[in-house]
């Protein structure tokens, strides 16, 4: 949280049909610290595991759209709150900009946050 607090992206990645209550769980968090413009979200589909035949199950890319975003809403986030996420803070993170000081260009991974953030369980 004090990362973010000081200007750094925090991601939420690994979003996985496994997953989804957690990770409503980490961005209400954020949300409910007032950080939620600080958040980048993340599914990491695709299908290459190191180790796996073949490389593994291909997992698809519709994971973020067709759960996770449902899970949001029923879990009272507004259309708003869902736009910053989604639209505003990547456009905010990759945008290029002229800074006149340095600026901390952080991301937490998820696995890096669990159990860390208050209220969250594991």
């Amino acid at each position: 949280m004090e990362a973010a607090r000081q200007g750094a992206w925090v991601e939420f990645d690994g979003i996985s049909p496994t997953t989804i209550a957690r990770h409503v769980d980490l961005v209400r968090s954020m949300r409910d610290h007032g950080l939620l413009s600080r958040v980048l979200i993340s599914h990491d589909a695709g299908w290459y595991h190191v180790g796996e035949p073949g490389g593994g199950s291909f997992r698809g890319f519709k994971t973020l759209f067709t759960e996770f975003l449902p899970a949001l809403r029923t879990g009272g986030f507004s259309e708003n709150e869902i736009e910053q996420l989604i639209i505003r803070n990547p456009r905010s993170a990759f945008s290029i900009r002229d800074r006149t000081k340095p600026v901390a260009a952080l991301i937490l991974k998820t696995t890096h946050l669990m159990g860390s953030v208050p209220g969250v369980r594991k």
